[in-house]
């Protein structure tokens, strides 16, 4: 068998064990019963476990420290990290991490969902910040009411947020 179809079936074969939804883990069982038989190889022929370098991709320095923190949760462990790039001039920064195939497709598909998910959360504090401190002028044009559920979850970030206050530079108006 060949290394990129073990791979190839390594990969779907995590998703059906570990995907994000129910559909999709069933989905990828049956893809996966369909390639076993196509290529005419049991699963027990994939289940060596070889720990090679994986390559993985950040966008900055926040996105990498995630992408080790979600191999820290697949592993069990710290862990090994190579890092091979950290010059975010370049749209990508590279670091290598010491696993098997099947984790580091884990590591791939859960560092996506916890990225989008950090940088909705990213969005809803930034709007709690600006209305904590106000830092905006008076309109009269329309702008968008969030929902309740929207306001309740600002609200409770507003409150944990620092209320500094800027000093006054210049007196007497």
């Amino acid at each position: 068998m060949s290394a990129d179809i073990k791979e190839r079936l390594s990969k779907i074969r995590a998703i059906a064990e570990r995907g994000l939804t129910e559909s999709e883990r069933e989905n990828s069982a049956k893809m996966f019963e369909r390639l076993l038989d196509a290529h005419g190889i049991t699963e027990a022929e994939l289940d060596d476990k070889v720990v090679e370098t994986y390559e993985f991709k950040g966008k900055n320095t926040r996105d990498l420290k995630l992408i080790v923190q979600v191999a820290y949760k697949v592993l069990g462990e710290v862990p090994t990290i190579y890092e091979y790039s950290n010059d975010f001039r370049k749209l990508w920064a590279k670091i290598g991490i010491d696993c098997t195939a099947v984790q580091s497709v884990e590591i791939r598909v859960l560092h996506r969902f916890y990225r989008d998910l950090y940088e909705a959360e990213e969005d809803a504090m930034y709007f709690a910040f600006i209305q904590k401190h106000r830092l905006f002028g008076t309109t009269d044009r329309e702008i968008e009411s969030p929902s309740d559920e929207e306001l309740e979850k600002m609200r409770k970030m507003m409150s944990a947020l620092d209320s500094s206050t800027p000093q006054k530079l210049i007196t007497g108006r």
